[in-house]
């Protein structure tokens, strides 16, 4: 890997929004739309401006940053298709988490998912209804990090900095592609909306491999947590 590598370098991917590819906006100003560096044109946006995301220049690793205020803040992507079987990541920083991501407006159904944040130091990603949650008990909200999922059509996991968490046999989950909107900050565009500062988003149609995830994982690593990687120097 070198400084050039990138996640679209990897087959799959539908989704990669990062703080580095917002153009022409100044220190608090407010994002109408998170373009998508995947090449598949599945930009955030939020039209409605006192909803709107702010910009932050200077955050982990020195990056900007999409901070959501935990009142009424959030960004959608319209018709995001998914297969059944999906790898995803996410950077962060919250003051108050509630719902970070969200599959479709109401995803406790066998091809929705989510990543929710509770109370105190859980974490859950679902993937259908409740009971196909995991907790990731480990985790401090406040504190930054980068978190990795993946569900292989039997086992749900989630990573932490690298490090696996917690997983799950789930393999009762309905198995069919879906299309849906995908919420940012909030459950639906409605509530449960998180006080955080978001950095990066990756969602791909793929179970990665070991290595490939690690891949990723080894990038963001290095872009916000001054990770040591001399292949990426």
């Amino acid at each position: 890997m070198s400084n050039s590598w990138k996640p679209t370098n990897l087959n799959n991917c539908v989704l990669w929004l990062h703080s580095n590819n917002i153009n022409n906006i100044a220190e608090n100003g407010t994002i109408s739309t998170w373009y998508d560096s995947s090449g598949n044109n599945n930009h955030a946006i939020q039209s409605t401006s006192n909803k709107q995301p702010i910009y932050k220049t200077n955050g982990l690793g020195s990056r900007p940053s999409v901070n959501f205020d935990g009142t009424d803040d959030f960004m959608s992507v319209p018709n995001l298709t998914l297969s059944s079987y999906f790898t995803g990541f996410i950077v962060k920083k919250s003051n108050v988490d509630a719902m970070l991501l969200e599959h479709s407006p109401e995803a406790n159904t066998n091809d929705g998912f989510y990543l929710y944040a509770p109370s105190g130091n859980l974490f859950k990603v679902h993937r259908g209804s409740y009971s196909y949650g995991i907790n990731g008990n480990d985790i401090n909200n406040t504190s930054p990090w980068y978190v990795s999922f993946q569900y292989d059509g039997t086992n749900m996991q989630l990573w932490k900095n690298g490090t696996l968490a917690e997983s799950g046999v789930y393999s009762s989950i309905g198995d069919s592609n879906t299309t849906n909107t995908l919420y940012i900050g909030s459950r639906g565009g409605t509530g449960l909306f998180t006080n955080s500062a978001i950095y990066e988003i990756i969602l791909f149609n793929s179970v990665l491999s070991t290595t490939d995830r690690q891949k990723v994982e080894a990038y963001l690593n290095w872009k916000y947590f001054n990770g040591t990687d001399s292949s990426f120097s």
